[in-house]
């Protein structure tokens, strides 16, 4: 297989992997440099497409297309090791079509399955992470595992995925709102609405939008910052529709930041309670964040 072919197919799995237009072109000229072959190659790069052409002819010019499907994390990994086991020169161009199909042939099982036990596992980690109470970690759970089927329902129709950002999170915040509004629990913390639906926050689109912009692919990076923050827009849409619909209130003290959660306190017990921080003398629990004042401390 030519040179301009494998390395046009290597641009469109690492774009496949969600790396970066800048990444990736990077990536390549690396590997050709590394090849050896004197060959004089231009790379561009766009979201879903890899062109490589040969300096001075004008109609030698291969095409790949990338965006038939996303890989997972799994193929994401083996393809960013390839990569950069052509740029250090571990491996050779002439291996890399079949260690490419190799990659590409890999299967999950039970893709679906898989994907909503993640999102649930990873929704009450979070919760548990920011050290909600023992009812918002249990139903992040159960939420998670609800915000999955939606989203891999969706992501079936085209034309549906464009908007599961904001059906998700208003199913995710409907439920939650339910639930506090059944039990009478009154102001939730943030993070109990939040933790279901922190996979969809597009955090990769937005940070390989800002790496283009910063790299001079303006159009490329430009469309994905645009893209992400629609989807968060979308998001948020989800979110406040929901609230109003089951009369959400959030509880103002609760923790905002990551860094807060580690500071919250609270006199409540059973399943209304914190999980034990790590921090030595913080066996007190609830989503309300701690603040002394310097009288207070005097006191101490």
């Amino acid at each position: 297989m030519a040179e301009d072919i494998v390395l046009g197919e290597l641009g469109a799995l690492l774009l496949d992997g969600g790396s970066s237009v800048t990444d990736v072109r990077g990536s390549l000229e690396q590997v050709q440099r590394r090849s050896g072959t004197g060959s004089d190659l231009r790379f561009a790069v766009l979201p879903e497409l890899v062109l490589v052409s040969r300096a001075g002819v004008s109609a030698s010019t291969s095409i790949a297309y990338a965006g038939a499907k996303p890989l997972t994390f799994r193929q994401s990994a083996h393809a960013n090791r390839l990569a950069r086991d052509l740029e250090a020169g571990r491996r050779t161009l002439s291996d890399a079509p079949r260690r490419m199909a190799e990659i590409r042939s890999i299967r999950e099982r039970m893709p679906a399955t898989a994907n909503i036990l993640g999102i649930a596992i990873l929704s009450m980690g979070l919760a548990a992470l920011v050290r909600c109470p023992w009812w918002a970690i249990l139903l992040a759970f159960f939420v998670g595992a609800l915000v999955g089927t939606v989203t891999n329902a969706m992501s079936r129709v085209r034309s549906a995925a464009a908007i599961a950002p904001f059906v998700s999170a208003l199913v995710s915040t409907v439920a939650v709102g339910a639930f506090a509004g059944w039990l009478g629990l009154g102001p939730v913390p943030l993070f109990a609405v939040c933790a279901p639906i922190a996979i969809l926050v597009p955090g990769a689109i937005i940070t390989n939008g800002l790496l283009e912009l910063t790299s001079t692919d303006i159009v490329t990076g430009a469309s994905r910052l645009v893209y992400g923050l629609i989807m968060l827009a979308f998001m948020a849409a989800g979110v406040f529709a929901g609230a109003h619909l089951t009369g959400l209130r959030i509880d103002s003290g609760s923790a905002a930041l990551v860094a807060e959660a580690a500071h919250s306190v609270s006199d409540r017990s059973g399943w209304e309670a914190l999980p034990r921080s790590g921090s030595p003398g913080s066996g007190s629990c609830s989503w309300r964040s701690a603040s002394v004042s310097p009288s207070e401390r005097d006191i101490a």
